[in-house]
């Protein structure tokens, strides 16, 4: 067993920690990191924005919803290469993560797919997808298995 005693901590003298000089990566750093907080500071008043303003919530999904149609289209456009990873929430309110081959959008805000952990077509409905991401066909073989998230 060792013992700790306050004499055999060592505390820096005052003038090294005075004389301690900042290297330049380190200033690269520092201002990475206040750019950081800047950022996380602006993403804070943009969500207490939305959660205030019906209007710009409504802005917000409707700019979201783009972005996925745009990612959903380009999937779609190279149907061999790629597919969509996505967190699922079904009907009954379970939340599974998806691999999906796209095939074409559906009449309002569904669209048809493979989907690859239940080896069948599928309609997803775009709202209730989150966290989408295109990946290579290439890294997935079927069946996929199918996840939950939490």
């Amino acid at each position: 067993m060792i013992a700790v005693t306050a004499a055999t901590l060592v505390q820096p003298e005052v003038s090294q920690v005075a004389t301690t000089r900042v290297s330049p990566p380190q200033v690269g750093a520092t201002q990475e990191r206040s750019a950081k907080q800047e950022s996380s500071a602006q993403s804070n008043a943009t969500q207490e924005r939305l959660a205030l303003d019906p209007a710009a919530r409504a802005l917000a999904r409707r700019e979201a919803l783009r972005r996925t149609n745009a990612m959903l289209h380009r999937v779609m456009q190279q149907s061999d290469d790629l597919v969509v990873v996505f967190d699922y929430c079904d009907s009954f309110g379970r939340v599974t993560r998806r691999v999906v081959s796209p095939i074409r959008f559906l009449d309002g805000d569904r669209f048809l797919g493979l989907c690859l952990s239940r080896e069948a077509p599928r309609q997803f409905i775009r709202e209730r997808c989150r966290n989408m991401q295109i990946a290579p066909a290439s890294n997935f073989v079927m069946p996929v298995p199918l996840c939950d998230v939490m």
